[in-house]
């Protein structure tokens, strides 16, 4: 699924801001509002131009959705599920 609220955050180039940038996404979007408060981090890995972020938004059972964050922007290019 493509993202819809992209925001330019600047180059990534930790595991760490990747992972900032999912959970900014999460909690600022309005399909996620409420699942960026129990969002958790699985892995963050640096593939290619961009970070594949996947991320736990299940509240009860576990579902993961994988998150593709261009390096050189900080945009979420696109999301889905894992």
């Amino acid at each position: 699924m493509a993202a819809t609220n992209l925001r330019a955050k600047g180059a990534v180039r930790t595991a760490e801001q990747a992972t900032r940038i999912v959970a900014d996404f999460l909690t600022s979007t309005s399909a996620f509002n409420l699942v960026g408060a129990w969002a958790r981090p699985i892995s963050a890995r640096r593939k290619g131009g961009a970070w594949l972020v996947r991320m736990d938004v299940g509240a009860l059972v576990k579902r993961v959705l994988e998150f593709e964050v261009d390096a050189a922007t900080g945009e979420v290019r696109e999301y889905g599920p894992k």
